[in-house]
């Protein structure tokens, strides 16, 4: 019973104290709601408690450090960063500075700023050792050290390999720029080989095109030439025909006189010879008998071969375009 009685005092002493705290402190109730809200992820309303606290209360530093680690977890980084060096200026505290410094490495980290964050580890990392060093070293501390050694090494290998593949792509790049160069090249030197090709082709068509036209001009020429050519002999033939008409008409006609001019003679031969009239009228009629001298025989052969003579002649002036000459010596 005793001990009951006890215990209750106790838990009424304690009650009446923290009542008497948050009467004394009003800030302590809003510290606390900011707390709660917090744990509950509710940043910006424990925010907004964290800054109603900071209206009495004489712990800034903390404050604002709970305010920075809310827009941290909220993924405000700039306003973390912001709140977080506030603390840095406000505060002595070796291990509240050392949190912040951290904290604004893997502000810094999120924000993809690598290369700036590892100052700030490493600033955190020195500010733990100094605790570490002290009399009565915060094992907390110890804890966020190593976290801030973690967090400088594995930034480095990020940074590390960013580059590496920063100059692999670079690499990449180069080689693809050679490789479009190369091909640009290449096209330009197919385009100019097919143009040359094409004005060749061109040329050469228009060659054979000249050829062409000068085999037609040529082909005309023969043609035409040809054509005279057989005109000419149409022409020629028909002459021909026509001297070879007309000797043959002059023959003819030589031949007709002659035959006339052999029955002249003839027939006055005839008369010249004697005739018995009285035997005649007594005896019978006889035929005819043609008796010719040799003189007149010699005189008739004369005759022919100097016609055929001049047929000959005239023959030879008509293909010459002479006239005909007829020549008679009886």
């Amino acid at each position: 019973m005793k001990k009951t009685t006890s215990f209750l005092q106790i838990a009424a002493l304690l009650y009446i104290s923290i009542g008497l705290i948050g009467w004394i402190d009003p800030s302590y109730d809003k510290a606390k709601e900011g707390n709660q809200l917090y744990k509950e992820e509710k940043y910006d309303e424990a925010i907004s408690k964290y800054i109603d606290a900071q209206m009495t209360s004489k712990d800034q530093a903390s404050l604002d450090f709970n305010i920075a680690d809310s827009q941290y977890r909220n993924e405000k980084y700039d306003e973390a960063v912001a709140a977080f060096e506030k603390v840095i200026k406000k505060t002595d505290d070796i291990g509240l500075k050392s949190k912040a410094n951290f904290n604004i490495g893997n502000s810094l980290y999120r924000q993809g700023k690598l290369k700036e964050s590892l100052d700030f580890y490493k600033k955190a990392i020195e500010l733990a050792n100094k605790n570490a060093d002290s009399g009565n070293p915060d094992k907390e501390l110890r804890e966020l050290s190593d976290e801030a050694k973690y967090n400088h090494e594995f930034v480095e290998k990020k940074i590390e390999e960013m580059q590496q593949q920063q100059q692999e792509r670079q690499d990449q790049q180069e080689q693809q720029d050679e490789e479009q160069k190369k091909d640009q090249e290449d096209k330009q030197s197919d385009e100019g080989q097919e143009q040359k090709d094409q004005k060749d082709g061109e040329e050469e068509k228009q060659d054979q095109k000249g050829e062409d036209k000068d085999d037609e001009k040529q082909g005309e020429q023969e043609d035409k030439q040809d054509k005279q050519e057989e005109k000419d002999d149409k022409e020629q033939q028909e002459q021909d025909q026509q001297d070879q008409q007309q000797q043959q008409n002059q023959e003819d006609k030589e031949q007709e006189e002659e035959e006339k001019e052999g029955k002249g003679e003839q027939q006055d031969e005839e008369k010249e010879q004697p005739t018995g009239q009285e035997e005649q009228s007594q005896a019978p009629q006889q035929p005819h008998e043609f008796n010719m001298s040799k003189e007149e025989a010699e005189r008739l052969l004369d005759a022919l071969q100097q016609s055929e003579k001049n047929s000959k002649l005239n023959f030879q002036n008509k293909k010459h375009g002479a006239p005909p000459r007829v020549e008679k010596d009886w």
